[in-house]
């Protein structure tokens, strides 16, 4: 009696329970081979076990990173623990095996980014009670531009005027590309991914110098630059400032204090600049390499006119590729 009650407990309740096990280690198997991050189903199965408090499954948070590094085992503890464990911390991403290289990795992040829905990653975000002790000693990164870049970019950082991040590509949107932006300062409006590339719009007649590194907000109205520039005092509060007639400044043009500035060589007025080229001034003596007819550039001189400076209410024109000075002001022959 004692043996068929054992056969009895064995086919109606043992054998269902091993069965119902079964047909689940098989569901999680199918669901690990679809996704493909993993080797085989068990791995998909130990890792689902392995979820940290508060994890964020299938959700990625790009943007704010400032650490990453590859984990020996895949298990999204560890990347929670290193996230404890930083006191500049706020945040962090596990990226299952297989994303970003065989090997899971952990982002690290400095703020809160939004989350987003991806199959790719476990994210998760420190407890109320230690952001807030941390709140006080963590340095915003507050030179990181805004942008919908971040949307699909992560590992975002700055140096100088030069943007670098790893972006995402419309063909391939789990790997990473890695993509420099210069000249953010320069840049108006949104700052894209296009297809794993930082892109903006820029303006085109911005002359160089190296007060792009210390000034930004910087426009050009005809011969006039504007830039609100950083001060010696203060790095981090911007003057407005202006300078004209950038196109006689000679080499770099620079930041002084708060102060666009360059080194300016004035050419005397006259008709001579219509049909001469490579103008200078040394001392009183101006030098040009003019045409000798309008519009004919094939044949050119290389002339010059000493003590510009006893001109006075002259204009200088030029008459068969020579300079001519006309004291009156006035028209000088056609001698053309």
């Amino acid at each position: 009696m004692i043996f068929e009650w054992k056969r009895l407990k064995f086919t109606f309740i043992t054998l269902p329970c091993l069965l119902i096990a079964f047909l689940a280690i098989c569901v999680f198997c199918t669901e690990a081979n679809a996704q493909g991050n993993y080797d085989d189903g068990l791995a998909f199965i130990l890792v689902q076990a392995k979820l940290p408090r508060g994890a964020e499954r299938n959700t990625n948070r790009p943007g704010k990173d400032y650490k990453n590094f590859n984990l020996e085992e895949p298990n999204p503890k560890l990347c929670m623990a290193a996230c404890e464990k930083d006191a500049k911390c706020r945040a962090y991403t596990y990226v299952k095996p297989g994303v970003q290289g065989k090997k899971a990795r952990c982002w690290l992040k400095s703020g809160v980014p939004k989350p987003k829905k991806n199959k790719c990653c476990i994210s998760g975000v420190k407890t109320i009670q230690e952001t807030v002790v941390e709140k006080s000693t963590e340095v915003p990164d507050d030179n990181i531009p805004p942008g919908s870049y971040q949307q699909t970019c992560t590992d975002i950082s700055v140096s100088g005027t030069t943007l670098t991040a790893y972006c995402a590509r419309i063909s391939d949107t789990d790997m990473m590309y890695r993509s420099d932006l210069a000249d953010i300062n320069l840049c108006r409006g949104d700052i894209s991914n296009n297809d794993g590339r930082l892109t903006c719009k820029k303006p085109t007649n911005i002359p160089r110098g190296s007060y792009m590194q210390t000034c930004e907000n910087i426009s050009v109205s005809e011969t006039t630059l504007t830039a609100y520039c950083a001060t010696k005092s203060d790095s981090r509060m911007t003057h407005r400032t202006q300078l004209s007639e950038i196109d006689l400044c000679l080499g770099d043009i620079s930041n002084n204090d708060g102060y666009l500035t360059c080194e300016k060589t004035y050419y005397p007025p006259g008709s001579y600049q219509q049909t001469c080229r490579v103008i200078s001034v040394s001392g009183t003596t101006l030098t040009a390499y003019c045409a000798k007819k309008s519009g004919d550039w094939g044949m050119i001189y290389r002339t010059q006119l000493s003590e510009i400076d006893l001109c006075r209410g002259c204009r200088c024109h030029v008459i068969r590729g020579q300079f001519f000075r006309n004291s009156t002001g006035g028209t000088p022959p056609r001698d053309w």
